[in-house]
């Protein structure tokens, strides 16, 4: 997908996100016009999500496919990537644990900017944990 925006084929899009803080809790809600897809950025954490409106097909970085409409409630693992096509218009929240109310603090905290930086982070905390 990367390419295709780079060669003009795809046009790269960010839906309009609502930032929620509560005592030890951040929650983002993302809206997306039906047509859109939305490719995720990999998750360092354990979260909630909570898909409120809409149906999108979901594919993750294995490949499997999954129809998910609202309203649903799953729980996302550590290390999900994800491609999501909206057939209709979609909002989703995701449930985040946090300390902090900066967004930007916060999506250091609970993103990786590839899946190999997911691995390489996975791994340390791994090793930090053996010693």
């Amino acid at each position: 997908m990367e390419e295709g925006v780079k060669r003009g084929l795809l046009e790269e899009f960010e839906p309009p996100v609502e930032h929620l803080f509560a005592n030890g809790l951040y929650a983002r809600r993302n809206y997306v016009n039906a047509g859109i897809t939305v490719i995720t950025k990999t998750h360092l954490s354990e979260h909630i999500t909570i898909v409120l409106t809409g149906k999108c097909v979901i594919y993750d970085q294995s490949g499997e496919r999954k129809t998910v409409e609202a309203p649903q409630v799953f729980v996302t693992k550590p290390g999900t990537l994800r491609a999501i096509y909206c057939e209709t218009d979609t909002s989703w929240v995701t449930v985040h644990t946090s300390d902090t109310n900066s967004v930007a603090e916060i999506e250091d905290e609970i993103f990786a900017d590839t899946y190999e930086d997911y691995q390489m982070i996975a791994e340390q905390k791994l090793l930090e944990v053996m010693q």
